[in-house]
């Protein structure tokens, strides 16, 4: 039985290593929108400094650097310290046994996460990718309430993301009400009311 963060999942046998492993990778998924696949082929010499990753294997074949949000750089130094002394270099970051994890493995347990929430599959359930997805629309609503430029900001979020342009970023980007809320106190702040409000014109008759 594995037990971490409140949640359990049976498995055929035990391991430490998967314990410690499947949690961070969906911590990584989330906190900083990588894709499943670059996360899995990150090997040992990709972690700078105890504190970035350099990605070298992205989709658009372009090198990033992914900063880590500190909390999750503690928890990946701690990962880095128990399970890679004496190990090479180029051996893959995260593993489960010897060798690089699957995709396939990641969505196992994704799925049995979804299961202990009793969230249901279906042909609109959650996939892995959305943690990506979820990430981007965070950052943004994060930066309204900030009140920061986003004209500025998507620029950057691009690049971190690694998406070739701005278009591209256009799948990503969600209207949620939160934003909503937050362009229209920011419209008012900046441009008033533009359409004054007519006494005696527009009423009940």
């Amino acid at each position: 039985m594995i037990i971490n963060n409140s949640y359990k999942i049976k498995l055929r046998y035990y391991s430490y290593k998967t314990e410690q492993t499947i949690p961070i990778i969906f911590k990584i998924l989330y906190q900083t929108g990588m894709r499943i696949g670059e996360i899995l082929n990150l090997k040992i010499k990709d972690y700078k400094e105890q504190e970035y990753f350099l990605v070298e294997y992205s989709k658009n074949d372009e090198e990033r650097i992914i900063y880590l949000p500190k909390s999750l750089n503690e928890e990946i130094l701690k990962y880095h310290l128990k399970f890679h002394y004496n190990k090479e270099q180029d051996e893959y970051f995260f593993q489960i046994r010897n060798g690089k994890i699957s995709n396939s493995t990641v969505e196992k347990w994704f799925y049995s996460i979804l299961k202990l929430s009793k969230i249901k599959r279906g042909e609109n359930s959650p996939r892995v990718h959305d943690l990506r997805h979820t990430h981007i629309v965070h950052c943004i609503e994060k930066w309204l309430k900030e009140k920061k430029d986003i004209n500025v900001m998507l620029p950057v979020l691009q690049t971190y993301i690694g998406h070739s342009s701005l278009k591209s970023l256009e799948y990503y980007f969600q209207i949620t009400q939160n934003m909503i809320n937050e362009i229209g106190m920011i419209s008012e702040k900046k441009l008033g009311n533009i359409i004054p409000k007519l006494k005696g014109v527009i009423e009940d008759e």
